[in-house]
């Protein structure tokens, strides 16, 4: 019998920040992340540890957002720390605005939280949701946007 469960966080009573780190830190084969705005310090501390402890980290990140200033030394410290991810934008839009986690290819975070600081600041949510099958259609989404920003945008070398 498939055992799915759901919990649910909302910015800003909530501590969304340390259920995200958690949840990333739960993974023990893989994590894939898509997400529009990264900043979060403590999420990318989190994502080089576990791709230092062998498990398969993956990222997807906006080209408009990943460019600015706050953004620009995060993704320069991921690639430095060897953690593959290709920034870049949708095949029909202008910018890639999803916002989801997929760890171990059961379970999923997603809503309208950037995992940035100032998330945690204003009114938004995630979901945690532990069901492989909406887990995969999270995977196949982000495996779609990866291949797409892979094939039809130039990529920095890592630094």
């Amino acid at each position: 019998m498939l055992k799915i469960s759901q919990e649910t966080y909302f910015a800003p009573g909530d501590d969304c920040e340390a259920a995200l780190v958690a949840f990333v830190q739960s993974a023990t084969k893989s994590v894939r992340v898509a997400d529009y705005s990264f900043n979060l310090q403590s999420l990318t501390d989190t994502l080089i540890a576990q791709h230092t402890a062998g498990i398969d980290v993956q990222l997807v990140l906006d080209r408009s957002q990943a460019a600015g200033p706050s953004e620009r030394p995060i993704v320069a410290e991921l690639r430095a720390a060897g953690v593959p991810l290709v920034v870049g934008t949708s095949d029909q839009h202008r910018i890639m605005h999803n916002k989801f986690v997929i760890v171990d290819g059961v379970a999923v975070l997603s809503g309208s939280y950037n995992f940035t600081h100032t998330a945690s600041l204003e009114s938004n949510y995630f979901d945690i949701a532990h069901n492989p099958l909406r887990a995969q259609a999270f995977l196949d989404a982000w495996q779609q946007i990866h291949d797409w920003i892979e094939t039809h945008e130039p990529q920095e070398a890592p630094q």
